[in-house]
């Protein structure tokens, strides 16, 4: 299916700002956006409208649109919304569908144990592997939930921002994803979702 211009620009915009190209804080004009890509004004509002609305941008009165600028409170939000969200889905996938699914999960927990902590290929590797585990509870809401939660995740993570730490009693838990795999073989729903918790609470903030 075609994409729409908005689209389009939206995918540019989004881009540039997981790859750092713009720093939270830098100002983004719709009119100079239109212009550089080549499209009218309309479709780069659009796209800046769904940007802003997933969090990436703010508009501040008066001055216009910038680079969301990220905070602590920003952080710790996102902890608790990834856990809620894939707590919960580890609740419906726990068990046989991991079992069944064994092989393919544990090479994509493996590429993401072997890749280096805070790079881009580890980031990129994080979420395929956390989106093949909520993909597992056969819900689309979680799963567009999920693709909107991580691209925060992301934009956190390549500001470099994500080495905070809010807990210092989670700092013990090894945060290997292989390991993960083999606690949500449990049939015991709680006993699953606390693993992805505790893993979340040791391991979000390095993506």
């Amino acid at each position: 299916m075609k994409r729409s211009l908005s689209q389009r620009v939206y995918d540019t915009l989004l881009e540039r700002i997981l790859r750092n190209e713009w720093a939270p804080g830098d100002m983004i004009n719709r009119r100079e956006v239109a212009a550089e890509l080549e499209v009218s004004v309309a479709p780069a509002l659009e796209a800046m409208l769904q940007l802003e609305a997933e969090g990436l941008l703010e508009t501040i009165p008066r001055k216009g649109t910038r680079i969301r600028v990220i905070t602590e409170e920003d952080l710790r939000g996102q902890v608790i919304l990834r856990q809620a969200l894939e707590g919960q889905a580890a609740r419906l996938y726990c068990g046989e569908p991991i079992i069944q699914n064994e092989a393919r999960l544990l090479e994509l927990a493996a590429a993401v144990d072997s890749s280096a902590v805070n790079s881009w290929d580890n980031w990129e590797k994080e979420i395929l592997f956390h989106r093949s585990l909520v993909e597992l509870a056969d819900c689309k809401v979680l799963v567009r939930e999920f693709n909107k939660v991580m691209r925060l995740s992301l934009f956190f993570a390549a500001n470099k921002l994500s080495s905070l730490s809010f807990n210092n009693q989670y700092d013990h838990i090894i945060n290997r994803h292989t390991e993960l795999v083999k606690k949500l073989q449990v049939s015991d729903a709680d006993v699953a979702e606390r693993a992805m918790r505790d893993h979340l609470y040791s391991g979000l903030l390095n993506l």
